[in-house]
């Protein structure tokens, strides 16, 4: 399983958008009997219906960059590595 982020830099703040966020969830032990299908459904239903859109609310308001009052990122770049998010930017002084 992998989830799947679209990002984006702009006007100082990244924003986010979830593609894909697969889950999966396995019954070990249960004195009631309930079937890891059953589960895997209502976890799923539960994820498309309130977590992604929550999520991708989050993202589309953005979250901002750390900048000084006087220096402001240009030509961001973003790049997305194993456990790694790198921006890469230009500063602006403007003081």
């Amino acid at each position: 399983m992998s989830t799947t982020i679209s990002l984006m830099i702009q006007n100082e703040k990244v924003f986010a958008k979830v593609l894909k966020l697969p889950i999966s969830v396995t019954v070990k032990d249960s004195k009631i009997p309930v079937s890891s299908e059953g589960l895997n459904f209502i976890v799923k239903g539960i994820v498309s219906v309130f977590v992604e859109p929550k999520l991708n609310e989050l993202g589309a308001a953005g979250f901002p960059l750390p900048v000084i009052n006087s220096v402001h990122f240009t030509n961001t770049q973003l790049t997305v590595a194993k456990d790694t998010l790198l921006i890469a930017t230009d500063l602006k002084y403007s003081g």
